[in-house]
């Protein structure tokens, strides 16, 4: 019996799950709609869910003395968590906010390591997307070292033209690590 819960359908195209693994990731997940602006995650708190978003926008940031950065914008049908955090259970120095009322499925750190251990297939679904996460993050601190501020919100459109007009242009600069003056050129040259 195939499940219609939107994270396991994700899950599935990642690495298939085993009827009995997907009634075992089942009875692990919980769901939590979050209101625009809310904060999911505080930095100096333990990331200790992984999420994946059925619904909204979300944002992960990490504040610096001038401002705040934006690493990264998810949007519906994709997984989320503060990675280092969650995966050596120390505190976080990043936070997560929701952009935009969001239903959010997640489940507990303690709950995806036991699943690991017991089903082969969660294993390998934990695997790939950590593996996938990490391939992001290298793309993602090369175009910061070596693309130019145009050639990274050239790259931003294409990423994100999707849900572009539901991040505001703040986000957008802060993604791009530029200031909102810098942005507003690029995109009168664009």
């Amino acid at each position: 019996m195939k499940t219609n819960n939107p994270f396991i359908s994700y899950c599935n195209q990642i690495a298939v799950l085993n009827e009995e693994a997907e009634k075992a990731f089942l009875a692990q997940l919980t769901h939590k709609t979050y209101v625009k602006n809310e904060r999911i995650i505080a930095e100096g708190e333990y990331c200790r869910r992984l999420y994946f978003i059925e619904s909204g926008l979300i944002k992960l940031c990490h504040l610096k003395e001038n401002g705040t950065v934006i690493l990264r914008f998810f949007a519906e049908n994709s997984w989320f968590t503060v990675l280092d955090s969650f995966l050596l259970q120390t505190t976080s120095d990043k936070f997560i906010d929701a952009i935009e009322q969001s239903l959010i499925w997640s489940i507990a750190h303690q709950d995806l390591e036991k699943l690991s251990r017991e089903h082969h297939c969660i294993e390998r679904l934990y695997r790939k997307l950590i593996s996938m996460a990490s391939v992001n993050m290298m793309n993602r601190l090369q175009d910061m070292l070596i693309k130019s501020a145009k050639q990274r919100y050239e790259i931003f459109l294409q990423e994100n033209k999707k849900y572009i007009n539901r991040i505001n242009l703040g986000d957008v600069a802060g993604y791009i690590g530029i200031t909102q003056v810098s942005l507003s050129r690029i995109r009168k040259l664009s």
